[in-house]
């Protein structure tokens, strides 16, 4: 889902590009403005086809970057708000459903995070005060102390 969103920003910022190359003034235009010229050297002699496919381009594009951050960030899936959640508040959220202690082995397996991961994010946790991490023969077991 979310590469969809992003190719389809691609293709409107790539189709922007192309316009505005199409829109800029041809390379023998000089640079500046000449004594008694008014405005930029080449908006006088724009056609108005381009202006407008240029002003089109920009909107569209635009309102894909709006559509896209606005699903991104507030979109609901299947009528549940999504929730960002920290990589600390995701472990403490499987203690919700689970009855006393977790093993780190199952985190690892339900978030598919490799085993420095978790260790990382367990032991910001512990430093915390959040939960105790408990060497329980080869495995760790982490138990919430809030």
């Amino acid at each position: 889902m979310r590469y969809r969103h992003a190719m389809v920003l691609a293709i409107l910022v790539g189709t922007a590009c192309i316009g505005l190359a199409a829109a800029s003034p041809p390379a023998d235009t000089p640079a500046g403005n000449v004594a008694g010229d008014r405005g930029p050297p080449f908006a006088q002699d724009q056609p108005l086809w381009q202006i407008v496919l240029l002003t089109s381009i920009i909107v569209l594009t635009v309102l894909a970057a709006v559509y896209v951050l606005y699903h991104r960030f507030f979109a609901e899936e299947d009528g549940e708000p999504v929730v960002v959640q920290t990589d600390e508040e995701r472990v403490m959220a499987m203690f919700d459903g689970a009855e006393g202690d977790i093993k780190q082995k199952q985190v690892r397996e339900q978030t598919g995070w490799s085993a420095a991961k978790v260790s990382r994010v367990t032991g910001r946790l512990e430093e915390d005060g959040r939960i105790q991490k408990l060497r329980i023969g080869r495995e760790n077991v982490i138990r919430r102390t809030e």
